[in-house]
């Protein structure tokens, strides 16, 4: 494993989906492909009972995404314990029914390096 711990602390990955331009369905996953990427490279996996949504910069940033009640139901059913969103999302959360608010754990993050420390196994 020396020789992958070498690699991701010697290269930068960079995932260009291209005709960003264009309105389409699929940035919110932007956090959760780099964790997934992160865990891979780093060989950490991902907390099982998280889930993340957001739309994530070149240099980072997390920003806020659409349709967060059918998103939050979604995490209820599969039974999720705590859920990332974006800080710009903070607001959409204050009118949701409060069932949906408590039952799970709502973490807001603003970088992909708070998501990191949320959605990866503690080693």
């Amino acid at each position: 494993m020396d020789g992958l711990n070498q690699l991701t602390e010697t290269f930068d990955v960079s995932v260009l989906a291209t005709m960003m331009g264009i309105p389409k369905e699929g940035p919110s996953a932007g956090v959760t492909m780099v964790t997934g990427i992160v865990s891979a490279l780093r060989n950490v996996p991902v907390c099982h009972d998280i889930a993340m949504t957001g739309e994530i910069t070149i240099m980072g940033k997390v920003l806020g995404v659409g349709g967060i009640q059918a998103k939050l139901l979604a995490a209820l059913d599969a039974g999720v314990k705590t859920v990332i969103l974006p800080a710009e999302n903070e607001q959409d959360v204050r009118y949701l029914p409060d069932y949906m608010q408590k039952k799970v754990e709502i973490r807001y993050v603003s970088d992909i390096k708070e998501v990191l420390e949320l959605a990866l196994v503690k080693q």
